[in-house]
């Protein structure tokens, strides 16, 4: 039988606050973060159910881990619990404060303690100080239950943290928006219905509940939503810092953990965590790396040295994404392969690369990257196979490396000859290759560029800085006049085929525009680019551009081959 990861239901603020359960946000999870545009959208939101009584407004999805008997982690959704609960807190204040001079004294007080009962918490018996239903992380609770909850000032704003001051503004923010409404703020019944009726009743949630943390790591890798990284780097973090029990240790771990995620960026945190780990060990897929993580990751001494070795890659791995890195300074000629590796967008790789950076000379890593290139512009760009033999492909290279049992870039195109395409087969799918460059405008310059470079009289150009563009020699909206040389049916299925492009400097295209053949290719002969140059009169037909383009593939079997092969 299948295991449930998760239950869905949709419910109310008020399902979920009315209740006696209680909400804990995890210690390490991230601190409050919304700022105005948030809260704007949010009060907008509220507005328009004011305006119209008959309407609902959906807030997304919650997602909630049983802690125990009536107590329930927020794995996600913490932002907004926390705005709501100042939402309410706003409303209560300004109760209170018509409870302090109006001739409905005893009504609004009671009106105060009904709501905080129902919504925040009751005060305990002993303190007699308002306890609460939630419970915000480790950098924002004691500023939320001393301050917030007993609608107190704070001593000195300006001494708070950058994420308390945002809990201060909001309260601030909402307390502002309540005041302003002319129908509510000087009645405390009807203040009391924002809460009761509209906020509560008709702001709908998706609430998900997950048994565990790793079911709620899995949950978040399989939903395509906005923030789902985000929230997987939230599990990870949560879970290592759990393990790590000394509050002086927790902090310097803090600090590593914000440079790496400054340095490869948050979203793409647990992505950077598999390609380490499939840097040195068996493949992982993501939606088992927070498994392989607690399994393998059990101690605070596995935890920090986790983080160190995370640390010491990071800006290996966000380099490779980038070839204008400071990495590369000093290795002026890996740049445009990098450069092209990022154009490619092959993330398989990237285990393969942080294991050759770390392990090899920077000669041997300058050449395996070029012959990255080869490899993933066969396989991937043009041919398009399958990305899994990919994956494990490089992973099963980069435990060879790791292992030091491939330290040459000759034994790593043996070890990787499996996802070589033979010139056979590339020559073949190059002939008849599409390439929409609306759609990869940047990866159909690189390769006229590559072409033009290797003409025989061509010239390396840097395809980013060259101001040349992108010509089609049919052209993409053809007057009736090519019909003769062009049936009008065929246009279609040739415009972004990689024969029908040339480079072209930019005011010659504008001056020949949807020209028909014969008066463009009298300027072509103009043009400084040798590809463009050897383009003569006649006719542009369907066999010319075939020709054209099968002879561009015999010339990308030189171009783009592996120096071992």
């Amino acid at each position: 039988m299948a295991k449930n990861l998760l239950d869905t239901s949709t419910v109310t603020l008020d399902d979920i606050l009315s209740s006696s359960k209680v909400y804990y946000v995890p210690p390490f999870q991230r601190d409050y973060s919304w700022s105005e545009e948030h809260w704007e959208d949010l009060w907008e939101d509220i507005k328009s159910l004011i305006e119209n009584e008959e309407s609902y407004h959906y807030m997304g999805s919650i997602v909630l881990q049983r802690k125990a008997d009536k107590e329930s982690n927020i794995i996600d959704g913490q932002q907004r619990f926390t705005t709501f609960t100042i939402i309410i807190l706003s409303i209560i204040n300004r109760i209170e404060e018509l409870a302090k001079n109006d001739n409905e004294k005893e009504q609004n007080e009671e009106r105060v303690e009904i709501l905080r009962r129902n919504y925040l918490g009751d005060k305990h018996p002993t303190t007699l100080k308002y306890t609460s239903k939630l419970f915000l992380n480790r950098n924002n609770d004691e500023y939320f239950q001393d301050y917030l909850l007993q609608l107190r000032d704070a001593n000195n704003v300006s001494s708070l943290s950058g994420s308390n001051k945002k809990l201060n503004k909001a309260f601030k923010y909402f307390s502002k928006k309540i005041n302003e409404l002319e129908a509510y703020r000087n009645n405390g019944s009807a203040l009391a219905s924002l809460i009761t009726e509209l906020v509560s009743r008709r702001m709908l949630f998706i609430q998900i509940n997950v048994e565990d943390e790793l079911s709620a790591y899995i949950v978040f890798e399989t939903l395509n939503a906005r923030g789902v990284e985000l929230t997987s780097t939230d599990l990870l973090k949560n879970y290592l810092f759990s393990l790590i029990g000394d509050d002086r240790e927790i902090e310097l771990l803090q600090r590593k953990w914000k440079r790496i995620s400054d340095t490869v960026g948050s979203d793409k945190f647990p992505d950077f965590v598999r390609y380490y780990i499939n840097s040195k060990r068996p493949l992982v897929r993501s939606e088992r790396l927070f498994k392989n993580i607690k399994d393998e990751i059990s101690s605070a001494p596995q935890a920090i040295e986790l983080l160190e070795e995370l640390e010491g890659n990071a800006e290996v791995f966000s380099a490779l994404k980038n070839h204008n890195s400071d990495i590369w300074k000093e290795r002026q000629q890996v740049k445009p392969y990098i450069h092209a590796l990022s154009l490619f967008n092959i993330k398989q790789i990237t285990p393969m690369l942080l294991a050759a950076y770390s392990m090899m000379t920077g000669a041997e890593f300058t050449k395996v990257v070029k012959l990255s290139v080869a490899i993933s512009f066969r396989y991937s760009v043009i041919c398009r196979k399958n990305p899994n033999e990919l994956e494990k492909a490089y992973n099963s290279a980069a435990i060879r490396i790791t292992n030091g049992e491939v330290t040459l870039a000759r034994e790593l195109h043996d070890e990787l000859r499996g996802i070589y395409v033979s010139d056979e087969e590339f020559e073949q799918d190059f002939s008849t290759k599409i390439i929409n460059n609306n759609k990869r405008k940047k990866l159909v310059r690189y390769i006229l560029f590559k072409l033009e470079e290797d003409c025989p009289d061509g010239i390396a150009r840097d395809f980013l800085a060259d101001n040349g563009t992108i010509e089609h020699i049919l052209p993409e909206n053809p007057t009736s006049e090519w019909n003769d040389s062009f049936p009008a049916d065929a246009q279609e299925q040739y415009i972004y085929r990689l024969g029908n492009y040339t480079l072209l400097e930019a005011n010659i295209n504008r001056d020949i525009g949807n020209g028909i053949f014969q008066d463009k290719s009298i300027k072509y002969i103009e043009s400084r680019y040798e590809m463009t140059k050897s383009i003569d009169g006649g006719n542009w037909t369907i066999e010319r551009l075939t020709d054209r383009q099968r002879h561009f593939a015999r010339r990308a079997c030189h171009i783009w081959r592996s120096d071992y092969a």
